[in-house]
C-alpha cells in the first residue's frame, strides 16, 4: 500500500494546473537495493499492468531481488 498524497498546484512546465490522480491510476513503483556482492546500488520496478507475479533481479549478480504477487495498491490523500 502507498500512500499518495496531492494538493492543487500549477504545473510550469505545461503552464496548467496540475491534474489528481483517478480512483484507478496506473502506477510504476521502483524499488532501490544494494548489492551485497557487488556492493553497488540498483533499482527494480514494478507496475500495475504486469502480468502476476512478477519478478526482479539484481542487475549486478542476478540473484532474485523482488517477486511482486498482486497489484499495488494506491490510497489517495488530499490536501486542503
Amino acid at each position: 500500500m502507498v500512500d499518495y498524497w496531492w494538493a492543487p498546484f500549477h504545473d510550469a512546465k505545461r503552464n496548467e494546473p496540475g491534474a489528481a490522480l483517478t480512483r484507478a491510476p496506473w502506477v510504476r513503483l521502483n524499488l532501490g537495493y544494494r548489492c551485497p556482492e557487488a556492493e553497488k546500488p540498483g533499482e527494480v520496478d514494478t507496475q500495475t499492468n504486469v502480468v502476476r507475479p512478477s519478478s526482479g533481479s539484481c542487475r549486478h549478480c542476478s540473484v532474485p531481488v523482488v517477486v511482486s504477487r498482486d497489484v499495488p495498491q494506491i490510497r489517495l490523500l488530499a490536501g486542503r
